[in-house]
């Protein structure tokens, strides 16, 4: 169990600490620490080639804050996962266009995969996205991205599923392969 349990607009996290908070899950300290993670949250928060409303860059932060309020009890597994450690990574920030992001965070993804650590990579935007699955190649680990452009009238249930759907249609992925999948 954590530290304590999330109360929507409650003033602290679970970890105790004031929101918003900037750790994914909002984790005691024990679970977060970078080093002895089993996982890394790579923020990306990129818009530069948004075309139609610009925000994609708020959503890694978003999806960070709002995740205080996921359940992390894994029903399938009946384990708690989080305990191998899940460290939130300060956000890949690059001001410039898609190929210097795709650098960037392959740069960063290297890293993360260098200390054999499973990287997880959250943007707003599918430039970053490609960028850390061709990393993964290289590494010659199999790799997916998955984007979704948001429409107003987008059915978010159905294309989720959609995507799950895709993953398990290619699992497992022989190396190095990349797969890139667009919703819609």
């Amino acid at each position: 169990m954590r530290d304590t349990e999330p109360t929507p607009g409650s003033e602290t996290g679970r970890s105790g600490g004031a929101r918003p908070h900037p750790f994914f899950l909002d984790l005691a300290p024990e679970y977060r620490d970078p080093e002895r993670a089993a996982a890394c949250i790579l923020p990306v928060p990129y818009d530069a080639t948004s075309s139609w409303v610009k925000g994609a860059g708020r959503g890694p932060a978003a999806l960070i804050s709002a995740s205080n309020y996921v359940e992390v009890w894994d029903i399938e597994t009946a384990t708690e996962p989080y305990r191998h450690g899940i460290a939130t990574l300060p956000p890949v920030e690059v001001d410039g266009p898609p190929d210097a992001l795709a650098d960037a965070v392959e740069h960063r993804v290297g890293g993360i995969l260098d200390r054999g650590q499973l990287p997880v990579m959250v943007g707003g935007e599918h430039s970053g996205t490609v960028g850390a699955a061709m990393e993964g190649a290289f590494c010659d680990i199999g790799a997916i991205a998955v984007s979704a452009a948001f429409e107003p009238d987008m059915d978010i249930e159905k294309a989720a599923e959609y995507g799950v759907r895709v993953i398990e249609q290619i699992l497992p992925l022989k190396p190095p392969v990349v797969v890139n999948i667009n919703i819609p």
